[in-house]
Parts: C-alpha cells; structure tokens; sequence
C-alpha cells in the first residue's frame, strides 16, 4: 500500500495518515466559505485532520481557532499539523467529546463537516464509520449544543449532502436559528447537487442563495471554484 503523503497548501500542510477522514473536497470548500465578521473566536467541531481550523486560522489572522475531535489519533494529528503551521500560537486542539465537552467561551463562527450517513453504511471500520455516521452526533442535539456556545451575532456554517441539509434547517429553526446564506454544490455541470453549504444566524435576515459548480465540462476544476480556494490551493 503506498503511503499517504501530506497534502500541501500554499501556507501550510496537512497530514492525514492517521485519520478517521481524509482531506477532501468538503472540508476544503467549507474552509473556504464559512464567513464572520470580525471572528474573534472560532470553533470546529470533529476537527479530524485539523484541516479547516487551519484555513479560517489563515483566512482570519485576529481569531483564535479551536477545533475538538473525539478520535485520539486523529487528535494527535491535528495537534501536529496545527503546531507546525504559521498560525500555531492562536490554534488550539482539544480531544473530547463535542456534547459533553464543557466549553468556556462563546464562539463568533462555529463550523462543522459533521457525520451524516443513516443506515447500513458501515466500512467496517469503527474509526471511520464514527466520523460519517450522524447517529454519532444527532442533529437536535449537535444544534441544542451549538446554539449555546453562538455568540449573539455568530454564524453557524455546515456541510451537508441535499437530503440532510433539508432536515438540518428545519431542526435549526426550531432551535431558534435562521438560515442567512445557501450555496448548492454540483460536482458537474450535469451532475445533481452533491452538497449544500448551510450559513445560519440567530439574526433574521434576508437569505443569500447561489451555486457552484466544481468541475467544468472538461473535469477541471471551474472558474469559480478557484476563485473560492485560490488562497489555498497551489
């Protein structure tokens, strides 16, 4: 089996050898779009590979980034990967359980590529059905939780396939949030949608939605989507 090699940005890298999850084309484009206003303090929740902490770490140099992760590896990894990075002094890892972890402070962007397999998906391998699996972070009480860690003009900010994201707007709501910016996700021009990227708010304001395509008709990477990384991607 070949090694898994680190993946390399344009300020830092990301080793991903131990991890539960990969890098991939979510955490990237969640890394890329999740947005607040003068952040002071970030928080990423199931951090795995410490990937995204790391892009709002360089898209925000005024925040302190904490990302949580329950997997120890991956943890460890993150750690290291954070500790060898320009941002190092304002990223912070903590291995624990989201849920139960208790937090001491609120939170101006709190940002989560969380599970969201249902059913009978396993690979077989507890690590990684973990990570993918809601059943491990049911929606309700990720949102009850999240809600209480938001400061009052925070932005909540989500990865999720159409299906669940549906359903997680519906749960948001009934906790008290409110949808402030959608972007449907197609891999293809011809493709279905593949992902949505979910912004939301205790603040009730207009809704934003759009869409972006990652590849063009030739499989490479579109316009717009390296526009959206291009402060990452070499």
């Amino acid at each position: 089996m070949r090694p898994i090699t680190p993946f390399r940005f344009k300020q830092f890298s990301i080793s991903h050898n131990k991890c539960a999850h990969k890098v991939g084309t979510d955490g990237v484009l969640l890394g890329a779009w999740s947005n607040a206003e003068n952040a002071k303090h970030i928080l990423d929740i199931g951090t795995g590979s410490g990937l995204i902490a790391l892009m709002l770490a360089q898209r925000f140099p005024k925040s302190t980034v904490t990302g949580i992760e329950l997997h120890k590896s991956s943890f460890i990894q993150a750690t290291e990967n954070a500790s060898t990075s320009p941002f190092a002094e304002r990223l912070n890892m903590i291995n624990g359980d989201f849920l139960h972890f208790a937090f001491a402070e609120k939170y101006d962007l709190i940002v989560s590529n969380p599970p969201f397999y249902k059913g009978n998906t396993s690979t077989g391998k507890s690590e990684r059905d973990r990570a993918r699996h809601e059943e491990y972070l049911p929606q309700p009480a990720f949102l009850a939780k999240a809600t209480k860690l938001l400061s009052p003009k925070g932005r909540l900010a989500v990865i999720l396939p159409k299906e669940e994201g549906e359903l997680f707007i519906k749960e948001a709501q009934r906790q008290g949030l409110h949808l402030l910016r959608l972007t449907r996700i197609f891999g293809s021009p011809n493709a279905p949608e593949k992902r949505w990227l979910l912004e939301l708010s205790f603040e009730n304001l207009s809704i934003q939605e759009n869409h972006l395509t990652i590849r063009d008709e030739s499989g490479s990477r579109s316009e717009e989507y390296q526009i959206l990384t291009k402060d990452f991607y070499l």
